[in-house]
């Protein structure tokens, strides 16, 4: 089974918008599907086995706090060079969320060993909004979506999915298989 570790966040439509706008600026743009939206904790790869990656999860995230999250301005991978968001291959939405990178290292800790090792690169909250196969220039997008608000509320659980890849014409599907619930003892 191919598995990562993610974080649901408040629906909002504003995804689907500036999505949609992502795509007439990059027509080889893939927005993510309507309702997929999440944060990535971990990318685990093919695991064969779920079992322990979920008592991994329960360990890790049990007594942990809801956290209380604001998804905010519009970002781009890569995002290191000058101006970013000139070779634009993710779009992205900012979250932030105060224990955040507190959880997400919990997780990283309890699932170091399984899958394909943890990620080198530092945690960076975010709401994938789209891939683009070709590098893109979404500077004027970056700037005109650097404020807007996308969705406010709670980040409630964690979740570990399935990622079914060519499930349907609209990208992976994602399946919940195991959901651990933040805020409860």
């Amino acid at each position: 089974m191919r598995l990562f570790v993610g974080l649901p966040v408040p629906e909002s439509a504003v995804y689907r918008q500036v999505a949609q706008e992502l795509v007439a600026a990059a027509p080889s743009a893939r927005a993510v599907p309507e309702g997929a939206w999440h944060i990535t904790v971990r990318f685990l790869g093919e695991v064969f086995d779920a079992r322990p990656v979920a008592a991994a999860l329960d360990s890790a995230c049990k007594g942990r706090p809801a956290l209380p999250c604001v998804v905010e301005g519009l970002g781009t991978f890569p995002s290191t060079g000058f101006p970013p968001g000139k070779k634009a291959r993710v779009a992205w939405a900012g979250v932030r969320a105060s224990g955040i990178g507190a959880l997400a290292s919990a997780v990283e800790q309890a699932t170091a060993g399984f899958g394909e090792p943890p990620e080198r690169r530092p945690f960076v909250a975010h709401v994938t909004l789209a891939r683009l196969p070709n590098p893109a220039d979404l500077r004027s997008l970056v700037d005109r979506h650097k404020d807007t608000l996308f969705a406010q509320g709670t980040i409630d659980r964690v979740v570990l999915f399935r990622s079914l890849l060519g499930a349907g014409a609209g990208g992976p599907r994602y399946d919940a298989i195991h959901t651990v619930h933040l805020g409860q003892p």
